[in-house]
């Protein structure tokens, strides 16, 4: 499980870093778009709204999901009340982990559909999606000894 939540980690980190798209618009200028970079674009030209969703749901629950997980494995005892308050926290959090692959998936296709650009996906890409299904397999083995604890008790 630690091996599992560090690669989440590491290939989140990755992914927010390592550019996701490449877009190249009249054959002659090309932008490689990270989703950290997007992020501050966005900030820059006033686009606040959207900046908030896509640091939230890119950034902060996942790192949040990750660092929640590694809280509850570690924890000494299941029974503990901020350990079943984890549990419910990462229980929401999960509801919400595929919401950050939606975004970037849209974001390559209203680059693809503006109709001057073409965009290609990245390395980032990839390590962002890693990330996405380490941690919900680290999730689902973390409740399955949670649930395996808790009937044996």
């Amino acid at each position: 499980m630690p091996v599992l939540l560090l690669v989440a980690l590491g290939t989140l980190f990755a992914g927010l870093t390592i550019p996701i798209l490449r877009v190249e618009k009249f054959f002659l200028f090309e932008d490689l778009i990270s989703i950290s970079g997007a992020i501050g674009q966005l900030a820059d030209s006033g686009e606040y709204l959207i900046a908030v969703i896509i640091l939230l749901f890119s950034v902060i629950f996942p790192t949040l999901k990750i660092l929640v997980a590694n809280y509850i494995w570690r924890a000494r005892s299941v029974d503990h009340k901020s350990v079943r308050r984890a549990v419910k926290l990462i229980d929401l959090l999960g509801k919400w982990s595929m919401l950050d692959v939606f975004i970037v998936g849209m974001i390559v296709i209203s680059a693809k559909s503006s109709g001057m650009a073409n965009a290609t996906s990245q390395p980032g890409m990839y390590y962002f999606g890693a990330s996405v299904i380490c941690s919900m397999v680290a999730v689902i083995l973390l409740k399955r000894s949670i649930d395996k604890v808790t009937s044996e008790s």
